[in-house]
């Protein structure tokens, strides 16, 4: 997959998607980021290094030992020296850098060594300083009960993230004293990189005795951003005389040169399993993909649900119509996927009594059990720790349900991190990042790229990992935390939609199912897809009971919907989206001349696809898009374009030949 070039002063690992270039003789750092289907411009202004004290530094030291090794599908680069001061002068701690390139995410693992006793102020694992032409960041902050306090009741500590513009004033951004989960710096569909932390929180957050004086800064400086993590920073000097070791991640876009397979997906439940004449009128109205959505007792008392760990996951009447229906949905030309979840073990599975002891996850050190309540009563399962043997155990499991029951991949919820302070995991608290990663890099290794890996990303958690190993992520289950349940304007969804174009995204259909200023629940369906069509998303659909949805009385009548979700299915399902690349409704690629209307662009050589929607209350009378003139020429396409009269957030798709 990587191919490695070799200078005398440099190294190139390039990729089909991005190139790292480390420094030979300036301590083996990185000191380029480009991207190849973005700018193509390097990302960084200064090289990511390490530093003591501003005194010494790993970008000082001019004689790195330099080993590269190439894996089956890997490339690891070793990087061992002294760290120097800014003459260059060999300073008294050693360090041993290594970098291990995947095909998804590149681990970092940075040791230092003292080799005498010191007294020091500040120790930072990581700093750079990055271009502005990433204009905006993603900050996943590690103060829990800050964040999100109303959930600790049920799941314990979690993460959410903030996120916004890269301001123009010189001045903090974001500053933690403790770490961050995450930090993104990127152009929404456009390109950038996140710095990830790994599993071992407790390396970073009680560093050479200390605690809680951990400095992680985001900075506007007149020249770019510069990120500084510092697990320790005092006015008192602290001694230094014992190895440090430090892990992160750092995930670059797998972004390709076009676009991807869309999937329109309908949630199911299985009491009863959907009919063959819903299957009929799905696939009909363009449903590519059905979802096995079973984890809880929607009938109550029937016990006939999808326990979370368990094999078979039914009785052996319902294994027969299980079978059964995953031969429809083929025939039928719908792939079919089971959902699972990375966190969660049914306290009914078999295996809960002889293992959960040992792979649960307490918030609190000696905690107990915390269970994920069901509103309708009874639990989802409890929290085991992806950092245990859960891990394992998860991934042999998803792999035995797709292999043996014949689905085409699997579905994977709650696969971002948490809290977990059970001590025979790791010496300390942890988040289950590692577990996370090994599970989804590895399963995406197994499927191949015949069967599919779909990722729920809810909430506002960004992780550029899911973009690059799904087919596709499902996000937005709660919307914007400022201003509202559901987004008032498309430049309000959180960028986990319009993040990097490394994969396809759909959103959880509940955000325009809750409270907005429209009453009708029609109307929030048009006015959220709408909004979705400029970033390239679109919603899926529930069927889990016979419940009334987006405003109609049954299901028949939500797929007869002519401006409804089925219909943009058909809409979008008529067109091969691989062969495109999409530019969206605020990069300023096409724009329209009417506030109401926005536009975004489809583009292939020779070939493109204006996306027009009005954003109002009312009708507006068709106009001109004008495209930009630089992509214009580049794809060879007109640079103007009429549309024509649209209702009340009605959007149309119209080929610009």
């Amino acid at each position: 997959m990587f191919k490695i070039e070799k200078t005398a002063t440099s190294l190139h690992i390039i990729s089909p998607y991005w190139t790292v270039c480390h420094t030979l003789d300036r301590g083996g750092v990185v000191k380029s980021i480009e991207i190849l289907h973005g700018t193509r411009k390097n990302l960084l202004l200064s090289p990511m290094e390490s530093r003591i004290d501003e005194k010494w530094t790993e970008s000082a030291d001019r004689f790195p030992m330099v080993n590269v090794r190439r894996h089956q599908n890997c490339v690891t680069v070793k990087v061992e020296g002294y760290l120097c001061d800014l003459k260059g002068k060999r300073g008294p701690i050693a360090y041993k850098h290594i970098y291990r390139y995947g095909p998804f995410s590149i681990k970092h693992e940075l040791t230092l060594l003292p080799q005498h006793s010191l007294r020091i102020h500040t120790l930072t694992a990581l700093r750079m300083l990055v271009s502005t032409t990433l204009n905006e960041y993603s900050w996943g902050s590690t103060e829990w009960e800050r964040v999100k306090p109303r959930y600790m009741h049920v799941i314990g500590p979690h993460c959410d993230d903030i996120w916004g513009r890269i301001p123009k004033s010189k001045g903090d951004i974001e500053l933690d004293f403790s770490r961050p989960w995450q930090v993104a710096l990127f152009q929404r569909n456009g390109e950038g990189f996140q710095w990830c932390g790994d599993s071992h929180e407790y390396a970073w957050n009680r560093i050479l005795g200390t605690h809680n004086k951990g400095h992680y800064q985001l900075y506007q400086d007149k020249e770019g951003v510069l990120l500084e993590l510092s697990p320790l920073q005092g006015e008192e000097k602290v001694i230094f005389n014992t190895p440090v070791k430090l892990g992160w991640y750092l995930i670059l876009p797998n972004i390709p040169e076009y676009g991807h397979r869309k999937y329109y997906e309908v949630a199911v439940g299985t009491c009863p399993f959907p009919s063959n004449e819903r299957l009929q009128a799905w696939a009909s109205a363009g449903v590519n993909l059905i979802r096995i959505h079973d984890d809880t007792d929607r009938q109550k008392g029937t016990n006939e649900y999808w326990h979370d760990g368990e094999f078979p996951p039914y009785s052996p009447a319902k294994m027969k119509k299980l079978e059964d229906f995953i031969k429809s949905c083929h025939k039928l030309g719908m792939r079919i996927v089971p959902y699972f979840s990375g966190w969660e073990l049914s306290p009914e599975a078999s295996v809960f009594a002889r293992y959960a002891g040992n792979w649960y996850a307490p918030s609190q050190s000696n905690g107990r059990f915390r269970y994920t309540p069901y509103r309708g009563g009874g639990v989802y399962g409890a929290l085991m720790c992806p950092d245990s043997g859960w891990g394992s155990y998860l991934e042999r499991y998803i792999k035995r349900c797709v292999d043996e029951l014949g689905f085409d991949g699997y579905y994977l919820d709650w696969s971002g991190p948490g809290v977990c302070k059970n001590c025979h995991h790791l010496p300390g608290e942890h988040n289950g990042i590692d577990g996370l990663v090994r599970l989804l890099e590895r399963t995406r290794e197994w499927l191949g790229a015949s069967r599919l890996l779909i990722i729920h990303s809810g909430g506002q958690a960004m992780w550029l990992l899911h973009h690059n190993v799904a087919d596709q992520i499902v996000t937005l289950e709660e919307g914007k935390k400022i201003g509202g349940y559901t987004p008032q304007t498309p430049m309000e969804y959180p960028p986990s939609v319009l993040f990097m174009p490394a994969t396809s995204v759909s959103i959880v259909p509940n955000i325009l199912h809750d409270t907005c200023k429209e009453k009708s629940p029609r109307v929030k369906l048009y006015r959220g897809l709408s909004h979705l069509v400029l970033l390239n998303a679109l919603p899926y659909s529930y069927h889990f009971e016979e419940v009334r949805a987006f405003g109609c009385r049954n299901w028949q009548e939500l797929v007869k919907d002519n401006r409804g979700l089925y219909a943009a299915f058909r809409i979008y399902g008529s067109y091969d989206w691989t062969k495109y690349r999409f530019f969206d409704g605020f990069s300023g690629a096409v724009k329209t001349f009417s506030r109401h209307v926005g536009a975004a662009l489809y583009a292939r050589p020779g070939e493109g696809i204006i996306v027009v929607s009005n954003m109002s209350h009312s009708p507006v009378r068709g106009g001109q898009v004008k495209i930009n003139p630089n992509i214009a020429a580049q794809y060879n396409l007109p640079t103007t374009s009429s549309y024509p009269k649209l209702k009340a957030f009605e959007f149309k798709l119209s080929p610009l030949n």
